[in-house]
């Protein structure tokens, strides 16, 4: 027993697969595919011909992905923590709707979309465009406030990209800049106006936690996906960064 107990925890591999749309559609640069908290299921946004887009989800276990209807036009798909519900935007509103099925249920007004995330407590942030802070509103709708301010003395134009830390109260965001030296990813609260930059001339990051309890930072900076160990309580950067992968996509405003 002792012996066992003093065995290194096998190391996970590596899983590289494809997604390929359903027939006569294609999928937008700009809308990534979101993997469900649970690891379970697959939401990606598919558009046919010039028309668009619409949200399909598919069970990682499984070849067949099922459209979701009255979801047409969506866009910047993010998932609920419990994995029941997908945000997303679509004629000019913030909209989630069941993974099950059902009609979306609108949560209020958005111009547009440039992420969103959803916290364990039940509050949205997300990030319109081409410029502006990021918004709080609830999971159940209702009026949409300011959870960030621009720094004007950074020359900031946008804040983008959410993406909640394991405390439900601390996020990541990419801010963006006129000048490229000021842009780059920080994290903020929801509870103070108080930011911290984290990495800079990167794009939007998130948080990953390898099955040894570490905790990483991965951004995205240029062509490789970088990974650097980041302390989610202290909110630090420790080490030097290091790339996991190779030819990451970049979408809308250069932001992977």
């Amino acid at each position: 027993a002792v012996s066992h107990f003093r065995e290194a925890p096998p190391k996970a591999p590596a899983v590289r697969f494809f997604v390929a749309p359903a027939e006569k559609t294609s999928l937008r640069p700009w809308d990534f595919p979101v993997v469900s908290p649970n690891g379970e299921y697959l939401a990606f946004v598919a558009a046919a011909g010039q028309g668009g887009g619409t949200l399909w989800v598919r069970p990682l276990q499984s070849l067949t992905a099922q459209t979701l209807p009255g979801t047409e036009g969506a866009s910047a798909p993010f998932w609920s923590p419990d994995s029941r519900f997908i945000g997303f935007w679509a004629q000019g509103k913030l909209k989630k709707v069941e993974v099950s099925g059902g009609p979306p249920q609108t949560l209020g007004d958005a111009s547009f979309l440039t992420g969103g995330a959803w916290g364990p407590d039940g509050a949205i942030i997300f990030a319109g465009f081409p410029t502006g802070p990021l918004r709080r509103v609830a999971a159940a709708g209702g009026e949409a406030k300011p959870v960030t301010t621009l720094d004007a003395s950074r020359q900031e134009t946008l804040h983008s990209r959410p993406a909640f830390l394991p405390d439900g109260r601390h996020f990541l965001y990419h801010a963006a800049a006129t000048q490229a030296e000021n842009s780059g990813v920080y994290v903020g609260s929801l509870d103070s106006k108080d930011t911290r930059r984290l990495v800079g001339g990167a794009g939007n990051a998130v948080y990953a936690a390898a099955a040894s309890g570490q905790g990483y930072l991965l951004f995205a900076r240029g062509d490789p996906l970088m990974a650097q160990p980041f302390d989610a309580k202290k909110l630090e950067l420790s080490g030097e960064a290091f790339p996991i992968a190779e030819r990451v996509a970049a979408g809308m405003g250069g932001m992977p």
